[in-house]
Parts: structure tokens; C-alpha cells; sequence
């Protein structure tokens, strides 16, 4: 019984390192994207914009729904290809140059659902907002569109 449930022990051990090892990737791909589009959001833009995002959000990963801890950097990524398009038109530019200085990033569980119903569509699905010289993107788990609507929001609201 002692073998038994020592081998047991070490499948289990060996299980949650195999889990954690993937997260690590994951995590490490996403992060590496994310400085890829903050890099060339600041090239199209000609610009020092400061990105982030908020790890301390970071839902759990939902392998059944092909969803990784490493994805909510991907999605930043998004947000900032959204900020970046404004930038081939030079009044959008000279605006979004003047009034953003910082991209903050975040998730919360929900968000999508939520704003589907304030906007009575299926677009909809991440909520924006711009305190100061911060703009700032929220989504959960099931983002879409997000470099569209991040440059529609900030073509309306800047």
C-alpha cells in the first residue's frame, strides 16, 4: 500500500509541474508578442506611449475553451494594434499624441457579457475608458474585434 500511494504522490507532483511549465511558456510567448505590437504601435505612431499589463488580473487558464494564461498578453497586443491604426491618419495621430501617453491592460470576469447588454450587439466586448493621460482596455476570457473597436472607441472619444 506504501508503493502505491508513493507513486501516486509523484504522478500527481509530476502533473502539476507539467501544468506549470506550459503556463511558464505560454506566458513568455504572450509577453514576448505584447512587446512586439508595443514596439510597432510606437513606430507607426512615432511615439514613446508606455503600455502594460495589469498581471494581477490574469484569469485562470480554461483548457476546454482553448484558452491560455499566456493570451491576455495577445490581447494587449490587440488593443495596441487599435491605438496603432489611428496613427496613418495624421489628425487621429496628432489627437491620440496629445491626450495618450499610457496603455493599461486588464481583465475582469464578465466584462464582455456586460457590455454586449449596454450595447445591444454582438460587438461590444471589452470596455474602454481614458482617465488622464491613460487609456485603458478591459476584456475577459472571450475578446473579439479588439484592435476595431479599440480604434472606434478612441475615434469617438478622444
Amino acid at each position: 500500500m506504501k508503493s502505491t500511494v508513493s507513486c501516486l504522490l509523484v504522478l500527481v507532483a509530476g502533473i502539476a509541474r507539467a501544468g506549470s511549465i506550459d503556463d511558464a511558456k505560454s506566458i513568455k510567448e504572450g509577453k514576448a508578442e505584447f512587446d512586439k505590437h508595443v514596439q510597432d504601435m510606437n513606430q507607426k505612431c512615432g511615439s514613446k506611449i508606455a503600455a502594460t499589463f495589469d498581471d494581477k488580473t490574469t484569469l485562470p487558464a480554461v483548457p476546454e475553451k482553448t484558452y491560455k494564461v499566456g493570451d491576455p498578453w495577445y490581447t494587449c497586443g490587440w488593443v495596441l494594434d487599435g491605438v496603432g491604426a489611428l496613427c496613418s491618419d495624421p489628425d487621429a495621430k496628432a489627437i491620440l499624441l496629445k491626450k495618450v501617453k499610457s496603455v493599461k491592460c486588464s481583465m475582469r470576469e464578465g466584462v464582455g457579457d456586460k457590455m454586449r447588454k449596454i450595447c445591444n450587439k454582438a460587438r461590444g466586448n471589452q470596455e474602454y475608458d481614458l482617465k488622464g493621460d491613460t487609456f485603458s482596455a478591459v476584456y475577459d476570457r472571450s475578446p473579439a474585434n479588439v484592435d476595431t473597436e479599440t480604434a472606434e472607441w478612441l475615434r469617438s472619444n478622444l
